[in-house]
């Protein structure tokens, strides 16, 4: 498992290839799949929830996912040909802030709480656009200063704010100069 905790491996010992789990340290070894054809190739999902593995208990060999435990065991390829030898590919995120790329509305700058006061799909660490027109530029620079000082409330923070610390202050400044000259972005909410 991601955690280390956990082995998944397959085995022979209940007469057919089956996927199993068990402690690191080798104790309690348990049957996940226990399905008469051979099923085998398992592999943790990032988050350690799921396994994948490839079956033949439908003919020839599919790709199935199982919750960790074996339970919810789904057939996910359907093909005349054999599927086998899947693996979990990581999500990715780019500014290490926990949230993976694809959902991130502020991918090159940490933003765990995406903050997005303006609703637009690009979180304030990566939008300086105050004035939503495409560009981070001296009219969002104006409208930046007004604000200087001024409280932001969650859950709805002034866009301002641009680390969505609840205050309008010279730690935005720093961060707003930054964002001068470049357009919001990149999300991955945002095409």
């Amino acid at each position: 498992s991601p955690d280390g905790a956990r082995i998944a491996f397959r085995s022979a010992r209940a007469g057919n290839e089956e996927v199993f789990v068990m402690n690191s340290n080798g104790t309690a070894p348990t049957n996940l799949s226990n399905h008469p054809a051979e099923d085998r190739q398992p592999a943790w999902s990032p988050d350690g929830t799921r396994i994948v593995f490839d079956s033949a208990r439908d003919g020839n060999r599919e790709i199935y996912v199982m919750n960790a435990d074996g339970s919810a065991q789904t057939r996910l390829t359907t093909d005349p040909a054999d599927d086998a030898n899947a693996d979990w590919q990581p999500s990715g995120d780019s500014d290490a802030d926990g949230i993976p790329d694809a959902i991130d509305n502020c991918i090159l700058r940490g933003n765990p709480a995406q903050c997005d006061s303006d609703n637009d799909g690009y979180g304030n660490r990566c939008d300086g656009d105050l004035n939503n027109n495409g560009f981070t530029n001296a009219q969002d620079t104006t409208l930046y200063r007004q604000q200087l000082g001024q409280p932001s409330v969650t859950p709805v923070f002034n866009e301002a704010d641009i680390n969505c610390n609840g205050f309008v202050n010279a730690q935005d400044t720093t961060l707003f100069r930054g964002l001068l000259g470049s357009p919001p972005g990149p999300s991955g909410l945002v095409p």
